[in-house]
């Protein structure tokens, strides 16, 4: 189990990790409104720095240059384009129930 880590905490251990934050109190925001786990631990593989064979270095450092913005924005497309995704298959799994309950 992992241990509990404060909004600080959080952001220094990113920032050991060698990811720039811009702006530390919007990253604060972000992460006590979407959580540690949704926004990095979801969408933080594409920016990790891997050796050659494609394994990911241990302990977990970022690319040159890479921010958390990048992270954030990244979830954010993701979780608009699960919305949409969602909206667009209700209504066809709605459409679908309904032509299949009253198929003569």
């Amino acid at each position: 189990m992992k241990p509990f880590l404060t909004l600080d905490e959080q952001i220094d251990r990113l920032k050991a990790r060698k990811l720039h934050i811009d702006d530390v109190e919007s990253a604060k925001t972000i992460l006590s409104k979407e959580n540690y786990y949704n926004v990095v631990n979801g969408y933080k593989k594409p920016f990790l720095k891997r050796y050659l064979n494609g394994v990911i270095l241990n302990p977990e450092e970022y690319v040159e240059n890479c921010k958390f913005e990048e992270l954030n924005t990244l979830y954010l497309y993701d979780r608009d384009l699960r919305l949409i995704l969602l909206s667009v298959l209700l209504k066809f799994e709605s459409k679908r129930q309904f032509h299949h309950t009253y198929n003569f």
